[in-house]
């Protein structure tokens, strides 16, 4: 990352809708606010809350934090005040960073003091710190290296071959790993592109390949949810066309991908999408490459990564040299991922998450393998599986789903019963508009068993 800073001076590296910024541009910003930092006593080793609305800046003093071995935890702008309140009692920031005024005006022509040169001794101390999206519990404070993060990030890049050609499209929370690591820090090092773009919402779903055509977009992070949902909202052929003639590789992460969104994503736009899996705790664990996507799940395991599959269960070990430094306010490095899995012809595949597997009379219960047979179905749009306590059986499984216009429920049951052995059968078929979910996408499956003690 230093590097590239340094050497590409003239070459764009952060494009908005107001703006282009070359590396030599982005490196006066770095420099501008670093002169800010020392005007308010920032230091070394100091934290600091970073909650800014406006992108490039965001990212900018994200780099300069880095780069002074300051320890910067993203905030949200639009977090509830009652949460903000608990990550700042956890982090205790020295300071909080909510508006811009804060520092001086800056200007392309304004005279700064060149920084410091980067101090490598800085590389395995801590410097960003995430809260885990958490659908239960209170979040945990996940603490990274910058040297943890720039392994992990050369080390996709070469897995997926991301160079100074990479145009990245920057659409996801950029107070989350992802929107960091994924769409900033590795098209950053690989010296190429990122268009900072308005954050995905419901409300402009509809434009997101249109965004993508408009700047000429080769790369793309999406959660599955996203995915589902711009394609769904995809009408214009002249967008289709162009995602097809140009075929951009589309990454996705943060959440199970259904098979029926990679069936969906091939037949109207003919390009196969690229399944990943990482954790907050590890980063990058494993990547589909290009011309696998369809057949390999969530691809084979970065290099230098080592995955344990455990007999008894299939929980999946992970042991990586980026690993987090540990928690802020719990124990643990989260080796562990929760996660349940198998290696099958050199790639890895996610089958579900412990927590989440139903126990019915002794037998386990996979809420993944229920989702997608309920996916296959006709008028059924998301779907979702929890388990509930049960008298007899001890835990049952409980089918909620998001259904399209030409939904049928006992359409839905008699193709559910073609697809699902008897013991599988869901106890109960229930509708809803929307699920509950968190930012990156993941479904808050506690919110829906809370939701049934509401029916």
């Amino acid at each position: 990352m230093i590097l590239n800073l340094t050497l590409r001076t003239q070459n764009p590296v952060i494009e908005t809708e107001e703006v282009t910024i070359t590396y030599e541009d982005l490196m006066h910003r770095i420099e501008f606010y670093s002169d800010e930092f020392d005007k308010l006593g920032w230091n070394k080793g100091d934290r600091i809350c970073l909650k800014i609305d406006n992108d490039l800046e965001f990212f900018s003093l994200i780099l300069t934090c880095f780069w002074r071995g300051i320890i910067v935890c993203p905030l949200s702008a639009s977090v509830n005040k009652s949460y903000e309140k608990m990550i700042i009692n956890i982090f205790n920031p020295k300071a909080i960073v909510n508006e811009l005024e804060l520092f001086g005006n800056y200007s392309k022509d304004k005279k700064v003091k060149s920084i410091a040169p980067f101090d490598e001794s800085i590389m395995e101390l801590p410097a960003l710190v995430t809260f885990t999206s958490g659908t239960t519990g209170v979040p945990k404070g996940v603490v990274h290296s910058l040297g943890n993060l720039l392994r992990s990030a050369n080390t996709f890049n070469n897995h997926n071959m991301l160079d100074e050609r990479t145009r990245m499209l920057n659409v996801m929370p950029k107070y989350y790993m992802a929107g960091i690591l994924n769409s900033f820090l590795c098209p950053l090092l690989a010296g190429g592109t990122i268009v900072l773009n308005e954050t995905f919402t419901a409300a402009n779903a509809a434009t997101l390949f249109k965004r993508m055509k408009k700047h000429n977009i080769n790369y793309a992070w999406l959660s599955p949810s996203m995915l589902l949902l711009s394609i769904k909202m995809l009408r214009d052929e002249r967008v289709i066309n162009w995602v097809r003639k140009n075929n951009p590789t589309l990454f996705v992460g943060t959440a199970p991908l259904p098979e029926k969104t990679k069936n969906i994503v091939k037949e109207k736009l003919g390009i196969e999408v690229l399944e990943s899996y990482g954790t907050s705790e590890q980063l990058f664990i494993a990547c589909a490459k290009k011309g696998s996507g369809d057949s390999c799940n969530v691809g084979p395991v970065l290099d230098n990564i080592e995955v344990e599959i455990e007999e008894k269960d299939g929980s999946i070990i992970v042991k990586s040299p980026w690993s987090m430094l540990g928690y802020i306010n719990a124990e643990g490095l989260g080796q562990d991922t929760g996660d349940l899995g198998i290696i099958k012809d050199g790639c890895l595949e996610i089958i579900g998450r412990k927590k989440d597997i139903i126990i019915k009379g002794g037998q386990n219960i996979s809420p993944v393998f229920i989702e997608e047979n309920a996916l296959k179905c006709n008028g059924v749009f998301d779907a979702a599986v929890v388990g509930i306590n049960h008298d007899f059986w001890g835990e049952v499984p409980i089918l909620f789903i998001i259904p399209e216009k030409d939904y049928d429920k006992e359409l839905l049951s008699s193709q559910l019963r073609l697809l699902l052995p008897f013991e599988l059968f869901p106890e109960e078929i229930i509708t809803l508009t929307e699920f509950p979910k968190t930012v990156t996408g993941k479904v808050i499956k506690s919110d829906l068993i809370k939701s049934l003690n509401l029916c």
